[in-house]
């Protein structure tokens, strides 16, 4: 419909109708230059998408690479294990016969020797905690002691219907020894 309005305008060569083409050709240069906008940032993103993919392949044929490599040296430790232990088992049979014992007693001590040191360490685990436990403990009295050093002497209780001066002048009649002499009984 704008163009249409447009033709009649440039045909009856108004003011009116060259300013209407003017703003159709401003509002159509504007979609122009926001299409070309878009397809600039459209290919940007393609490019950056496109960028993306080839990092996350390269990744994931590192990722395989490395993979592999564990498995394969995961598979090569599991050999060398069974090697030394079946090792393991060949010297102590030749142990056993060179001591003249049987390698199940030979076995038997080596085992004895783990559980030790298994012993030891599960025994050096409990003081560790038995000494930390005696520390945080030191460490919380020592916090109540703090605590209680700075809360303020406690009042002393109040008897009904005994102001507090009378009362403490009281209990220190009390504590004193008693006399019979007038001048003592007298004394505040």
């Amino acid at each position: 419909m704008g163009f249409f309005v447009a033709l009649d305008a440039v045909q009856n060569n108004s003011i009116q109708g060259l300013n209407i083409v003017q703003i159709i050709s401003d509002k159509t240069a504007a979609l122009v230059n926001k299409s070309a906008g878009a397809e600039r940032i459209s290919r940007a993103l393609a490019d950056q998408e496109q960028a993306a993919r080839a990092e996350r392949e390269r990744l994931s044929g590192e990722a395989r690479t490395k993979l592999d490599a564990a498995q394969s040296a995961q598979q090569a430790m599991s050999r060398q294990i069974a090697e030394q232990q079946e090792h393991g088992q060949e010297l102590t049979a030749q142990l056993a016969s060179l001591k003249g014992t049987t390698a199940a007693v030979e076995e038997e001590f080596r085992q004895g020797k783990v559980a030790l040191a298994a012993y030891e360490t599960a025994q050096a685990a409990k003081r560790a905690a038995a000494q930390e436990q005696a520390r945080q403990q030191a460490e919380a009295a020592a916090k109540a002691a703090l605590a209680a050093a700075q809360k303020p002497a406690p009042a002393p209780p109040a008897v009904p219907g005994v102001p507090a001066p009378l009362l403490s002048r009281a209990r220190r009649r009390s504590r004193r020894p008693s006399s019979s002499c007038l001048p003592c009984r007298e004394a505040p």
